[in-house]
């Protein structure tokens, strides 16, 4: 299993990442039913108990899970669905967000050196300023097993 911690990549022009080599999650259509509901519905619930931070430490950490194995032993009190993991990696990532950001898109840019997750997030303007939890779970084709760098970009929509 890959854990990343990483820093916030600032950008001085705020824009959609451009990249060679992307790689999408795998299209809800194509997950098996029983997988899609354990993402959506048990997973995230079940990773708090997993992430754990200490205050004033708002990095996103990034998970890949290659087997039913590395999976149980981030949520050991969840029945797991069969997942093809000779198929899939399942990304995992814990990010924290104001009232008024949200996630507008995400994908992996691949790279002969390093693979990173780009994540943009949409800025409304609107929101409190507390700090709230979030979990991005989802599939993607097999990724080689090395880590993933995270890159944010925020985009101002007011």
């Amino acid at each position: 299993m890959s854990i990343l911690c990483a820093g916030l990549v600032a950008c001085n022009e705020p824009k959609e990442p451009e990249a060679v080599g992307v790689v999408l999650p795998v299209s809800e259509s194509d997950v098996p039913e029983d997988v899609a509901a354990f993402l959506t519905e048990q997973l995230g619930p079940s990773l708090s108990d997993y992430f754990s931070r200490e205050d004033g430490d708002y990095e996103p950490v990034l998970l890949t899970i290659n087997s039913n194995k590395e999976l149980k032993a981030v949520v050991p009190s969840t029945k797991l669905p069969d997942i093809d993991f000779d198929k899939y990696t399942l990304v995992i990532l814990q990010y924290y967000t104001t009232g008024g950001l949200y996630l507008k898109s995400q994908a992996i840019d691949t790279d002969p050196n390093a693979m990173i997750m780009n994540l943009v997030f949409g800025n409304t303007g609107n929101g409190l300023g507390a700090m709230f939890s979030n979990y991005y779970c989802n599939l993607y084709p097999k990724l080689p097993q090395k880590s993933i760098e995270i890159h944010t970009t925020t985009i101002k929509e007011y």
